[in-house]
């Protein structure tokens, strides 16, 4: 349809209703995004149905089409009683395949839909109007959970560390519809601790004010296993103090971390959202580069980053190329997922103002590692 015709009968919709419209499959692109945005569409929730591609060629060429009353079946999930042939229209109703439903015309929508749609919802995204939705489970399923996220998120807490992964992962619970309740801090006297990060953990507290959320801090000595305890009295204090439905943590490829702090949620009965998992970890720099956000770094592990590397920002030009350099050398975690370098968010775009780091100082580790111990202001 043309979009000056699509713009005259939805502006003629919102004249005529005063609850809202549901656009299915609208906004297609930057140019439809405008287009709502024109006629008065600005703070609306755009719902992506998330499924991987393999899943929708399978889904859509198994759907077959009455030729006669135009009934929809899939041979899978919702076939007809008698192969071949509509249920309603008998012997005359022959089941058929669109052109639109064959393998090929599915993989030409999925490549128009990265190349024109995913860049589009990636600027809602920075508006933080994206609820995400996992479309594989069952249809009622998915249907109950557009419509819970349709009422609200859930209240979740955030395993903050302060560094990049915790807050991406905090803003991408932002943008799924969520309402981030507090934030959950685990101070470790063990600096080689498996579960919790150490550079710069005492400035959690500088970054909940910049975020205007609460934050529940706790000591750990850090031995490993028993410092789970201290974090599961956390989570409990978060659900009591809170309400908190769920747990986001930044893991991206630690199974440790990850595995265990579910096992925690499903005892406590909440989710544990883990947005990063196993996302490339190129990816995760370039979103936050891209994004403008301020980070530094605080702390190094790795042979090829040493000290020099201390205070470095992640946006600045090089720093991406050289840790892909000593990626493609060492075979490091660009993202530091193996504990390669700690990271410092100064400003994100959760934070109402940027932190400022007013003092510093280098400490020298034994095997090469060093911290950047700052105060903020």
């Amino acid at each position: 349809m043309p979009e000056e015709i699509l713009k005259e009968i939805l502006g003629k919709k919102l004249e005529e209703t005063k609850k809202g419209i549901i656009l299915d499959g609208t906004p297609r692109n930057k140019e439809q995004k405008k287009m709502l945005e024109e006629i008065g569409i600005k703070k609306s929730q755009i719902i992506v149905i998330e499924v991987r591609e393999e899943i929708v060629i399978e889904r859509i060429s198994n759907r077959r089409t009455c030729n006669k009353c135009k009934r929809v079946y899939n041979t899978k999930t919702n076939p007809p009683k008698k192969e071949g042939i509509c249920d309603d229209c008998g012997s005359e109703g022959k089941l058929i395949i669109r052109e639109d439903d064959k393998t090929e015309a599915i993989k030409k929508r999925l490549r128009i839909y990265r190349e024109e749609t995913e860049p589009m919802v990636k600027e809602y995204e920075k508006e933080g109007r994206v609820i995400r939705i996992n479309g594989e489970p069952p249809i009622e399923e998915v249907r109950e959970e557009v419509m819970k996220r349709l009422v609200r998120g859930k209240k979740m807490a955030v395993l903050y560390s302060g560094g990049k992964d915790s807050n991406l992962a905090m803003l991408y619970a932002k943008r799924r519809g969520d309402e981030i309740a507090c934030l959950i801090t685990i101070e470790s006297e063990n600096k080689e601790s498996y579960m919790y990060h150490t550079p710069a953990i005492t400035q959690t507290k500088k970054q909940a004010e910049a975020l205007g959320i609460p934050i529940i801090t706790t000591k750990t000595k850090g031995i490993k296993e028993e410092e789970l305890k201290e974090l599961k009295e956390a989570i409990k204090e978060a659900i009591e103090k809170y309400g908190v439905e769920g747990i986001v943590t930044g893991a991206i490829e630690s199974v440790y971390q990850a595995s265990r702090i579910g096992k925690i949620a499903e005892e406590e009965g909440i989710e544990c959202y883990n947005p990063l998992w196993k996302k490339p970890q190129k990816e995760v720099l370039q979103e936050i580069i891209d994004e403008g956000w301020e980070v530094i770094i605080v702390g190094t592990g790795a042979e090829g980053l040493d000290e020099r590397w201390l205070g470095r920002r992640l946006h600045e030009p090089g720093t991406l190329s050289d840790l892909q350099r000593l990626e493609e050398k060492y075979g490091i975690n660009i993202a530091g997922e193996g504990g390669e370098y700690e990271s410092l968010v100064l400003w994100m775009p959760m934070f109402n103002k940027e932190l400022k780091v007013k003092k510093k100082e280098i400490i020298r580790e034994e095997g090469g590692t060093a911290r950047l111990i700052v105060e903020l202001e």
